[in-house]
């Protein structure tokens, strides 16, 4: 677990390094190439973004609680990292609200969080974040066969 929360904190102090500009500048590109897949890709592609982001309508950001979109927080690092790694590709000026913790609430206002409750929560806009932790693996001394059912 130590080796591989130190890689977690060494690869995301390093891609602050880069200089967000580079990838804000291929943003349209990327845009451009998703442009050329079929209709059934977009259409999944769709029907993903919709789950995450339920808000169907533009809205405004009106809480105190709003920060730069390129501002690196170091702390609740590991969701940090993640939302950084989505993050660097839009302007920095931009704003955002984010809760980076679990939440079984809904939101008054829209805000990028990592969980949101079973019942209907269009404030709740999901993003994938805590990768490094969803993916340590356990090595498991026992193979399947010598399990008991």
């Amino acid at each position: 677990m130590f080796k591989s929360r130190l890689f977690m904190n060494l690869k995301g102090i390093s891609s602050a390094f880069v200089p967000r500009f580079i990838f804000q500048k291929n943003l349209d590109k990327i845009f451009n190439e998703i442009l050329k897949y079929k209709d059934f890709e977009l259409e999944h592609i769709a029907t993903r973004v919709n789950y995450y982001n339920k808000i169907k309508s533009h809205f405004s950001i009106e809480n105190n609680k709003v920060n730069k979109i390129g501002k690196l927080p170091f702390k609740n690092t590991s969701y940090a990292y993640d939302a950084y790694e989505i993050s660097k590709y839009f302007k920095d000026s931009f704003l955002w609200n984010k809760k980076f913790s679990d939440v079984n609430y809904i939101f008054s206002n829209p805000t990028i969080c990592k969980s949101r409750p079973i019942k209907e929560s269009s404030n709740n806009i999901l993003l994938n974040l805590d990768k490094n932790r969803h993916f340590v693996f356990i090595k498991d001394p026992l193979k399947f066969k010598e399990k008991k059912i």
